[in-house]
């Protein structure tokens, strides 16, 4: 097993890694766009949504070391890394709803809403 900061580079290097990470934040996004004005630090996730919806190339690999980090002990995306002969294929085999449930995850936290702990 590799150690975990060599699979977090290959994942947050890889196109195929970033892509699907790209592809649930653009969800994650147009959800918080969305949603009530009430919602705990609305403003805050407003911002990031709208930060990532006009760079989405540049924030995806940030939020790919995010949630890459944010579960490392836990094994979530770190313990499904997909190998490949071309690094840039290097893929996660942890489902769509682990990575949106990740993304969801590190939205709150640097929008600094509570998640069940500190963020």
């Amino acid at each position: 097993m590799a150690e975990p900061s060599t699979e977090q580079m290959q994942l947050v290097a890889s196109d195929a890694f970033l892509t699907r990470v790209q592809y649930l934040a653009w969800d994650e996004a147009a959800r918080v766009v969305d949603e009530d004005q009430a919602t705990p630090e609305h403003e805050a996730r407003v911002n990031l949504a709208h930060t990532f919806l006009t760079y989405p190339a540049q924030t995806a690999p940030t939020i790919a070391l995010a949630i890459c980090r944010s579960n490392a002990p836990g094994r979530v995306i770190l313990g499904t890394v997909v190998p490949s002969e071309d690094p840039m294929l290097v893929d996660s085999s942890a489902p769509d709803l682990a990575l949106s449930s990740a993304i969801t995850f590190y939205w709150n936290s640097i929008a600094q809403v509570a998640t069940g702990g500190e963020a």
